[in-house]
């Protein structure tokens, strides 16, 4: 089946439904997954075409996503060489709450595929929820078909967009021989959640790590028992009473995690996960000396952790880099950049850069890895033996982005130990 719209088309599942609606062609699944129904929506308008148009229309839509879902949270996005013709592809998660979950948040992933041709630009969208999808999939191939009409059949669509002149990312561009965007304009979503987290103290955050360590919310005294009575988690006697013992029942069942980083300072992000829900409890954001207690779906919140971790897209690059230790502790404390020997190493390492890891601390399951401004993320392994005690390889490969490894690690953890 054809999806068309006035210049370009793509390819549909046989049992896909099609419908236009002003400014759109939209195509839907048959069935719903996880409530929600999968679907592709291809939006048109005619531009002025230019050397970089795609940069342009590209660096608006990324100005534009705050606009959109609130906590939507921008992953990544792709050059593509595509029919001849460079085309871009913007990857995003959003929260979304189906009718037919009962109102439960799910994640949503949302891939924007851009083409430019003919005096047009295409956007096709596909979104499904974040679990379901598996890069090549049938759902990932329709966006492989996005294509102009045949000559004849191709037409203009009503709309006329005006693009303003994009920012460029000056090394980025000049690497890649083509027009690259700055991707500085994409704005950290803020934390959306189900329901408003609990502010606390840092003495009833203490107490609740300490009891979470034994699997439950210890009998609690003073200021901590004081602000969890207000927040309905205990009595006045600081037993459990109310919601309290839904968290502590995660804090006994739940798979204990923690997220830490050296920069801005040391702060841990610690989480417990079950099949259905997972509770958090990390620094406030906006208030030192507070932390914030709060939950979220399990299928939703891989895009708090992300959000948590300040991701940010980046133009993909290939690095492998082995550095010793003392290379790699200099780099992150003193700014001291390594030696290397390629154009993208060197770019890397010019930036600044931070420290980040993710435990599992019900089992020897560790993530680590180094986070810079604006060049993206590289993972860091122990080097083969016999150098596996003075040497560290640092990866970073479009083909797996961190974001996957990080979604993957928690889910092969979880199935395994849940």
């Amino acid at each position: 089946m054809i999806l068309a719209g006035s210049a370009f088309c793509c390819d549909l599942p046989e049992d896909w439904s099609v419908a236009r609606e002003p400014g759109c062609s939209i195509g839907t699944a048959p069935e719903t997954l996880m409530g929600f129904r999968p679907n592709v929506v291809l939006r048109e308008s005619q531009v002025d075409e230019g050397p970089d148009t795609l940069a342009a229309i590209s660096q608006a839509n990324l100005r534009g996503v705050g606009d959109g879902i609130p906590g939507t949270l921008v992953l990544q996005v792709d050059p593509l060489q595509q029919h001849g013709v460079e085309q871009r592809r913007i990857t995003m998660l959003s929260p979304v709450r189906p009718e037919d979950v009962h109102g439960n948040t799910i994640c949503v992933i949302s891939i924007q595929h851009l083409a430019v041709a003919h005096g047009v630009v295409a956007e096709l969208t596909l979104s499904l929820p974040l679990f379901d999808f598996q890069p090549g999939d049938p759902h990932h191939q329709i966006l492989e078909t996005l294509r102009p009409l045949p000559d004849g059949q191709r037409g203009l669509p009503p709309t006329r967009s005006q693009v303003p002149e994009p920012t460029l990312d000056v090394w980025a561009s000049s690497h890649d021989g083509a027009p690259r965007e700055s991707l500085s304009v994409v704005a950290l979503p803020r934390l959306v959640l189900p329901d408003e987290p609990i502010t606390i103290g840092s003495v009833t955050a203490a107490a609740l790590v300490k009891g979470a360590q034994r699997g439950l919310i210890p009998r609690l005294k003073g200021e901590a028992r004081d602000e969890l009575a207000e927040a309905g988690l205990v009595d006045r006697k600081g037993r459990l009473a109310g919601n309290g013992f839904w968290y502590g029942s995660h804090f006994h069942q739940g798979l204990p995690w923690l997220l830490n980083t050296t920069a801005p300072a040391n702060t841990d992000f610690r989480f417990w996960m079950t099949d259905s829900t997972t509770v958090f409890l990390c620094p406030h954001p906006e208030l030192a000396g507070k932390f914030l207690l709060g939950w979220d779906t399990t299928y939703d919140f891989f895009r708090i952790l992300l959000t948590w971790v300040r991701h940010r897209p980046s133009w993909p690059l290939e690095l492998n880099l082995s550095l010793t230790t003392e290379q790699v502790q200099a780099k992150v404390e003193s700014g001291a950049a390594p030696p290397t020997t390629t154009p993208e190493a060197a770019e890397f390492s010019a930036q600044r850069w931070s420290t980040w890891s993710l435990d599992c601390l019900a089992a020897d399951r560790t993530v680590t890895w180094f986070h810079t401004p604006s060049r993206g993320d590289v993972l860091a392994f122990a080097a083969p033996p016999p150098d596996e005690r003075r040497r560290v390889i640092l990866e970073q490969d479009p083909m797996d982005p961190l974001w996957a490894a990080l979604i993957r690690a928690v889910i092969t953890a979880s199935e395994e130990l849940l």
